[in-house]
């Protein structure tokens, strides 16, 4: 990817198919914070919509066209100033069923941060969850879990960094 490339808030990125096989896979050999924010990249987000995800994970403009460069981050075309008219993801992007399968990845992480050790049971179940009424409802298990060991509090970040992942048409 050119570094000529100006990174705007209506930059969108893509996963490349080298990021989609390794996040797949489980062979994803960059720093945590890169593989967490492949997760949430859909290919129709645009950069003022991850600013949030991006200040959280420590990234900078730096570190995303690092991304770039190592073949993990592609950028499609900028989506229509109306929602129901943004463009069609390019054939890289992840396909929209996938979005479900990056929140429960996303949610896993945060659930060892803030259960460490205690997350085997929560991590099992998500075998189980294979479509949104499923998901919203492990996630409401996993809050209930937290809850009981980090206090309410700790819960409420959980259910909120969670559900901002969640795909808005769901």
């Amino acid at each position: 990817m050119p570094s000529s490339l100006a990174l705007t808030p209506a930059t969108v990125f893509a996963k490349t198919a080298q990021a989609r096989k390794a996040l797949r896979d489980g062979g994803f050999p960059g720093p945590r914070a890169h593989r967490l924010f492949l997760i949430i990249v859909d290919g129709r987000k645009t950069l003022r919509e991850l600013a949030a995800p991006v200040r959280s994970l420590g990234l900078d403009e730096q570190g995303l066209r690092q991304m770039m460069a190592d073949g993990w981050l592609g950028v499609n075309a900028a989506p229509a100033a109306h929602p129901s008219a943004r463009a069609a993801p390019a054939d890289d992007a992840a396909p929209p069923a996938a979005s479900l399968g990056a929140v429960k990845m996303y949610a896993l992480d945060l659930l060892a941060l803030m259960l460490p050790g205690r997350d085997g049971g929560l991590r099992a179940a998500t075998r189980e969850v294979h479509d949104e009424p499923a998901l919203r409802e492990w996630i409401e298990r996993a809050a209930a879990a937290i809850g009981r060991h980090a206090g309410d509090d700790r819960a409420a970040v959980f259910r909120e960094r969670v559900g901002r992942q969640l795909p808005e048409t769901v």
